[in-house]
C-alpha cells in the first residue's frame, strides 16, 4: 500500500510507505503518541532533546499536527509544551483546538 504523507501533500517530499497505523507501543515515539492522543487539544510537557526527530516522524508518517506552545526555561524550571492541534486523515483534517473551543461556548 502506498500512502501520501503530510509533507508530500505540501509538496516537500516524495511518497513513502506508511510504517504502521500508529507507532509501536513501548517505544519513545509510541509513548509520546499515546500522550498526545490522550490529551487532544491540551498542551503537555515534553522535555526530551530527541523529541524533534520523533515529532518529524509523527508529523510526516502518522499525520499529526503538533504545535510547540511553550519554550523550555531551565532557570525557571519549565519544560517545553506541545499540543496536538489536529490530525490528517488523507485529505481530511480534524481540528482538535476548534473542538475544544466549541465545547466551552
Amino acid at each position: 500500500m502506498r500512502a501520501v504523507t503530510v509533507s508530500e501533500m505540501k509538496g516537500v517530499k516524495t511518497a513513502v510507505k506508511l510504517h504502521h497505523s500508529r507507532p509501536t507501543p513501548g517505544t519513545r515515539a509510541g509513548d509520546i503518541y499515546d500522550r498526545l492522543m490522550s490529551s487532544k487539544g491540551i498542551p503537555i510537557e515534553i522535555g526530551s532533546q530527541e523529541f524533534m526527530t520523533i515529532m518529524v516522524a509523527l508529523t510526516d508518517y502518522y499525520g499529526l499536527d503538533i504545535r510547540h506552545v511553550q519554550r523550555a526555561n531551565k532557570r525557571l524550571g519549565l519544560k517545553s509544551k506541545y499540543v496536538l492541534a489536529g490530525e490528517w486523515f488523507g485529505r481530511v483534517y480534524i481540528d482538535y483546538i476548534a473542538e475544544r473551543i466549541g465545547e466551552h461556548q
